[in-house]
């Protein structure tokens, strides 16, 4: 009965295709066919001249087959051009028919995107077809059609493979979701989050992600603590710090001791765009016991953003005995840039490091603190007897932004007495400096 149906169609769609003046066109289909498939550019391009003024119907017939059995991708690439030069609605049922029976995805991909074009949604049932394709590519292409075209006809179908007991299905109908989603598929989510399948729970996560279901939270602050699978944790915290969501603070700060590095790392990145300065003690507490140089310097950061040293327990760690030289210039500066006096015995303390890097990013802090004699003094020590330059030059510019007129006798003394020429221009504008103050 179909195939009946099929050739009265094929003959209505080949009536109608005839050219306006009602005659056939002088061209034999066969030669027309192969100068369209096989013949020279100029030849080609006189053919689609041709077909598109006369759409002569028994032309279709042999760029169907060329589409659906020829081997040779570019003679499938010359029948479609060909075929779009008819009016889309009068071979729309062409186009469905090649979209369902070509073995190419390239071909199906092309083909979708035409359809697209078209803005006819007599071709959405089988645009949706393709939302379970195995080719990625012909997904998307499908997705993107149905996106521009708009038709709530998709929606059973992407019901149907969310249901379907192959986990493969459930994930292609979250694919659709994730640019498809419309409110009423809220509770279908919800029940996809706690799926068994931890791909189907991830590409659940990922449709929250991208249309801001920020309704789900509370479900996926549970999985995030709780999820067997460590990408699924991870995905929920990224999550969370999307969203910002201060409710979840607490599984950032359960996440951030967890023993898996890379949620860690996770929870760490999400802590630092919060700059909650309630979590500095636990940022603190983890930094002096972290392993990961990486994560340490994203915990540093988060100190620096959120302006509190967490009672300095990490910095402190870090300062003392960490072996990563970048680390303790980096934890020297964050207690600059918090500017606790709380910090000031640590950085005393790193005018000992054997790095000079570590001694001079020390001086630089320690001209945050003002009013501090004990600093200034040890400033002035480290510019009249420290062996290297470069660390001189970052004391004496710290003594500088002090302003302490204490100091300028002392620098004077070293100005006099000094030989490096660089050091002893630098002495001269600051003792100036202080003098005019």
């Amino acid at each position: 009965m179909r195939h009946g149906a099929a050739i009265i169609m094929w003959f209505l769609a080949t009536i109608l295709a005839i050219s306006p003046d009602g005659a056939a066109g002088e061209q034999a289909p066969a030669s027309l066919h192969l100068s369209l498939t096989r013949g020279g550019e100029d030849e080609r391009r006189t053919a689609l001249a041709y077909v598109e003024s006369h759409r002569p119907g028994d032309l279709l017939p042999l760029l169907r087959g060329t589409v659906i059995d020829d081997w040779d991708m570019t003679r499938k690439e010359y029948a479609l051009e060909a075929l779009s030069c008819y009016p889309f609605r009068s071979v729309s049922w062409l186009w469905m028919e090649l979209l369902g029976q070509s073995m190419s995805f390239p071909i199906k991909k092309r083909i979708i995107d035409f359809m697209a074009e078209s803005d006819d949604r007599r071709v959405v049932p089988a645009l949706v077809e393709e939302l379970s394709s195995p080719f990625s590519t012909v997904r998307e292409s499908a997705i993107r059609a149905l996106s521009r075209l708009g038709d709530d006809r998709m929606f059973p179908h992407i019901l149907n493979m969310a249901k379907n007991p192959d986990p493969i299905y459930r994930v292609y109908a979250l694919e659709a979701i994730y640019h498809l989603y419309d409110r009423r598929m809220g509770y279908l989510i919800k029940d996809m989050l706690r799926d068994g399948n931890k791909s189907v729970r991830y590409y659940a996560l990922k449709c929250v992600e991208q249309n801001n279901l920020i309704e789900n939270m509370p479900g996926i602050r549970v999985i995030a603590l709780s999820d067997p699978n460590w990408e699924v944790r991870i995905k929920c915290i990224e999550i969370v710090r999307k969203f910002r969501d201060a409710g979840s603070m607490h599984v950032l700060l359960r996440s951030l001791v967890d023993a898996n590095k890379d949620i860690r790392m996770a929870a760490a990145r999400a802590l630092l765009e919060f700059r909650a300065v309630a979590a500095t003690i636990s940022v603190s507490n983890q930094l002096a016991v972290e392993d990961d140089d990486e994560i340490k310097a994203v915990l540093i950061d988060t100190l620096i953003a959120s302006r509190g040293g967490g009672g300095f327990r990490g910095i402190e760690r870090i300062l003392s005995s960490d072996t990563s030289v970048s680390l303790r210039v980096r934890a020297a500066m964050a207690c600059g840039e918090i500017g606790d006096a709380r910090a000031v015995g640590l950085l005393l303390a790193s005018m000992n490091d054997s790095d000079q890097r570590v001694r001079a990013e020390a001086c630089n802090s320690l001209g945050v603190f003002k009013g501090n004699r004990a600093i200034t003094v040890k400033l002035q020590e480290v510019v009249c007897l420290e062996k290297s330059l470069y660390v001189r030059l970052a004391a004496l510019y710290s003594l500088s932004r002090i302003g302490d007129r204490s100091s300028m006798l002392p620098l004077f003394d070293q100005y006099a007495v000094e030989t490096d020429p660089v050091l002893k221009e630098k002495l001269r504008i600051v003792v100036r400096g202080l003098m005019t103050r």
